[in-house]
């Protein structure tokens, strides 16, 4: 069929529920392909606010 599947390495702790991590990591992929990518808004949320931390 010659489609491309992305590959996810999800890292589990015992007692861990896969069906909501496998959602999660479905659904990131997913924001992926339509340009949102939640990873580099979160980094830049993080650093802003770690700016506005330093200044106060």
């Amino acid at each position: 069929m010659n489609i491309k599947v992305p590959h996810i390495e999800l890292l589990v702790a015992p007692g861990r529920d896969m069906a909501s991590l496998v959602e999660v990591a479905a659904l990131d992929q997913k924001l992926k392909t339509f340009g949102h990518d939640s990873a580099i808004e979160f980094d830049k949320k993080l650093l802003k606010t770690i700016a506005e931390k330093q200044i106060s």
